[in-house]
């Protein structure tokens, strides 16, 4: 069990010019049973939002929350803002999408049912499922639950992606396969609810507007330059990986917190 003072689960997502989708985020978590509630914690990294700060667009919040703010603006950045949230975090942390919900079932499920017996040489994807029609949808690599000393032990997210769209979260599972920590699938846990994708077989906008809207430019090639050079030194040279994570710098920007209710 954890000191009394820490939370036994922590749930991080970075937020960008959001407040439809956090107030969604604000409205799931008010339904959470008080008892739930004492046991969570909740991080928000704000990736320099320009028009609406994650601290203004909500000002309280049902859980334990702490809300931290990127001053440096740099596009693409969701590795720092993790790498952000992480060096906050202690123990398990659910580390999601700002579009991804997460009902009190899932919570409880974690909390009772999987972190009693989790190895902390793995990681954990958790499911998910449309909003609209609760259709299951395919699991995705940035979407688990998470040790603070296994994130750390495989170096955090490469910040050297940030800029451009792309590859670091393949890099970060072989990364990871490389230091020791396996990933595994929680099949049998509830879903995460995903606001901002349209289901399948209907042509309908996303249910809340701004779950995730961006205009930055999406092409891959700068990034899957940089992970061709990465996995290309890890074939050439045995014990790569370690050295790899070793030489990664996180956090490489200016932030500061800028609300908590703890």
């Amino acid at each position: 069990m954890p000191d009394s003072s820490e939370p036994e689960l922590t749930i991080a997502f970075a937020y960008f010019d959001q407040p439809n989708m956090l107030r969604k985020q604000v409205e799931v978590f008010s339904g959470y049973s008080a008892e739930l509630l004492a046991r969570i914690k909740l991080i928000i990294v704000d990736d320099c939002s320009h028009k609406h700060a994650a601290n203004k667009a909500c000002k309280s919040f049902p859980v334990s929350t702490d809300i931290f703010q990127i001053i440096d603006n740099i596009p693409w950045n969701q590795m720092g803002a993790r790498n952000l949230a992480m060096k906050h975090s202690l123990g398990w942390t659910l580390l999601i999408d700002p579009d991804h919900t997460v009902p009190e079932a899932l919570s409880k499920h974690l909390l009772d049912k999987v972190i009693p017996t989790a190895n902390r040489n793995k990681y954990y994807l958790v499911p998910r499922a449309y909003a609209r029609k609760r259709e299951v949808m395919k699991v995705a690599p940035n979407l688990y639950m998470i040790h603070h000393e296994a994130y750390w032990k495989g170096g955090g997210m490469d910040e050297g992606f940030r800029g451009h769209k792309g590859w670091s979260d393949i890099t970060f599972r072989i990364a990871m396969e490389g230091v020791g920590v396996k990933r595994a699938t929680l099949d049998d846990a509830p879903k995460l609810i995903a606001w901002s994708w349209k289901d399948w077989k209907e042509n309908e906008p996303p249910l809340i507007s701004d779950a995730a809207v961006t205009s930055l430019n999406r092409d891959l090639k700068q990034n899957n330059a940089r992970r061709i050079r990465i996995f290309a030194s890890a074939k050439q040279k045995s014990g790569w990986w370690s050295i790899y994570v070793k030489s990664l710098k996180p956090i490489q920007f200016k932030w500061k917190k800028v609300y908590s209710n703890v």
